[in-house]
């Protein structure tokens, strides 16, 4: 008898969720295409969801204590920031100001938001809808990539690293690329049902994630074999795992540490560097929102870059400011102070501890805590995690989690959810 196939279902709330997920990728692309600025904004427009979300959630109490706790130290942040705002009155723009406080909450909600909707996911939708797409997004990347390195296409940076031109595909970013890669890679783990198909689509991945060349994107390839080779009895990162898995992710950005890092003048170096004067200047609370390190800052030209003469250093003047939104430890130590930058760290080991400690197939999970701990990592050099393809990051990890507390709290086990999830 032939096996009758399972047909996809259409659920209205799932399918727009899934196309605003697979929209975010494709801003940059929709923007040039049609014209339309509006595009550019879908990353803010989500958050603001996940903030009427939280907010409708937290007064239905439909929110779990330890994650409505979570949402308190975001706020908590964002009034850290306005409060300086008021002291230190730096600048009085207040729509940048609410625009910076928006990117504040990009980070943390997505995450929070996409674990609730997932739960109640029960058939995996979600993910469902979003694989064809990235399956389409991995196999046309690779074409492209190939492509690319023999010469026939230009979709790559001038330079080149350990031998490779740095390719971005249609992003005309390495480092979001490589990272869209990862979250299609993801998705494939997490609903693909064979085995081969599985096994290939994530070499691809992994292929095209080389091909940017980025350490940021590096680290996620390391950590997820890291982690696979490692978790052999019990899938959980040890404190003495992390010795290894330092070691290989400093060795996979020797390129961006000897460029970035160590040379004092570049202007990373330049940004962390006065992040801590600021700090100390303002403390304890930090400058404010839109005052150092963010876009808003970068677009209205904060004053306190005058006053670091930064409007003299190549790549943070205010015609040519391309990495003044590039270091987002730079921006919590400056407009949050030690003490915001302290709640940062507390909210990022949550999500850690949360993911670290869910029960799910050994690769997805591999690469999920891979890919948070590539965007972390990355906080030093870029501001990756509150970009559009940060936001998309956050969610498909929350969608992860989500999952995995729909399958565990749930008596009805599809036997996908039993062979992947168990």
């Amino acid at each position: 008898m032939h096996k009758s196939k399972i047909k996809l279902k259409v659920y209205p709330m799932q399918m727009i969720i899934a196309l605003i997920l697979m929209l975010l990728p494709m801003t940059i692309i929709l923007e040039k295409i049609t014209g339309i600025n509006a595009f550019d904004y879908l990353d803010e427009a989500w958050t603001i969801f996940c903030i009427t979300y939280v907010f409708i959630a937290a007064i239905r109490r439909k929110i779990k204590r330890s994650d409505l706790i979570f949402v308190v130290f975001v706020i908590i942040l964002a009034i850290i920031g306005l409060v300086s705002n008021m002291i230190f009155e730096i600048i009085d723009n207040w729509f940048a100001i609410a625009i910076d406080a928006l990117s504040l909450f990009k980070i943390f909600l997505p995450y929070i938001v996409m674990k609730y909707i997932a739960v109640n996911d029960k058939q995996m939708l979600i993910a469902k809808y979003i694989l064809p797409f990235a399956k389409l997004l991995i196999l046309s990347a690779t074409l492209f990539g190939i492509l690319t390195e023999l010469g026939f296409t230009n979709m790559y940076i001038a330079d080149l690293r350990y031998g490779l031109k740095a390719f971005y595909f249609i992003f005309n970013s390495e480092p979001r690329f490589g990272y869209i890669m990862a979250c299609c890679m993801l998705i494939v783990l997490i609903v693909e049902e064979n085995k081969t198909k599985e096994k290939i689509y994530s070499i691809l991945c992994i292929f095209n994630m080389i091909l940017t060349t980025k350490g940021s994107v590096y680290i996620v390839i390391v950590c997820y074999i890291v982690f696979t080779i490692l978790w052999k009895k019990q899938a959980k990162m040890t404190p003495i795992q992390a010795i290894p898995l330092s070691i290989a992710g400093i060795v996979a950005s020797t390129f961006q540490i000897n460029n970035y890092l160590r040379d004092t003048t570049s202007p990373r170096m330049l940004l962390l560097k006065y992040s801590f004067v600021t700090a100390n200047d303002h403390f304890p609370f930090g400058s404010g929102f839109a005052t150092y390190g963010s876009d808003m800052a970068s677009r209205n030209y904060s004053p306190l870059y005058y006053k670091y003469r930064f409007h003299r250093e190549y790549g943070l003047t205010p015609k040519r400011g391309m990495f003044l939104n590039d270091s987002l430890l730079s921006m919590f130590f400056a407009q949050f102070g030690y003490i915001g930058t302290a709640i940062f760290a507390v909210l990022v080991g949550i999500i850690f501890m949360h993911i670290n400690n869910i029960n799910v197939y050994k690769k997805a999970k591999a690469l999920t805590l891979a890919i948070f701990i590539g965007l972390v990592a990355s906080c030093l050099g870029s501001a990756l995690i509150k970009s559009n393809i940060g936001v998309l990051s956050i969610s498909i990890i929350g969608i992860v989690c989500g999952y995995t507390d729909n399958t565990f709290n749930k008596k009805e086990k599809s036997t996908r959810l039993k062979i992947k999830f168990q």
